[in-house]
């Protein structure tokens, strides 16, 4: 007996995807200055960036390039123990950055930010 797997895969129009991606920024964005809003309302110096790219080496980037005094970053992940724990970006935020990382729990029922799985 002889066993095969064939699967097919549709790929979405161009034009689709650019629509979704250009909504899920557009969300992302407004979320972010509600976040930057409510930070500034407690005192907090912030600077809302946005970069396309591998988030954990774009954050050490930007961290550096802005020469920031801080890192708040989300725990999550799904991969190996530590990144159970903390999440991937998370983790190599921690081993690659020079700046003080703090990592925040995502409360309940909200998902966290380091569980994007980049390089």
């Amino acid at each position: 007996m002889q066993l095969s797997k064939a699967s097919y895969k549709e790929e979405l129009p161009e034009r689709v995807k650019h629509g979704i991606i250009k909504r899920m920024l557009g969300k992302s964005h407004a979320r972010l200055k509600e976040i930057e809003k409510e930070l500034r309302k407690v005192g907090l110096k912030t600077q809302l960036v946005v970069i396309k790219g591998i988030p954990w080496k774009g954050i050490v980037k930007v961290a550096k390039d802005l020469d920031v005094s801080l890192i708040v970053i989300g725990s999550h992940g799904e991969r190996g123990l530590l990144e159970k724990l903390i999440g991937f970006t998370t983790e190599q935020v921690l081993r690659e950055s020079n700046v003080p990382v703090l990592v925040v729990r995502p409360q309940k029922g909200q998902g966290g930010g380091g569980d994007e799985g980049g390089n």
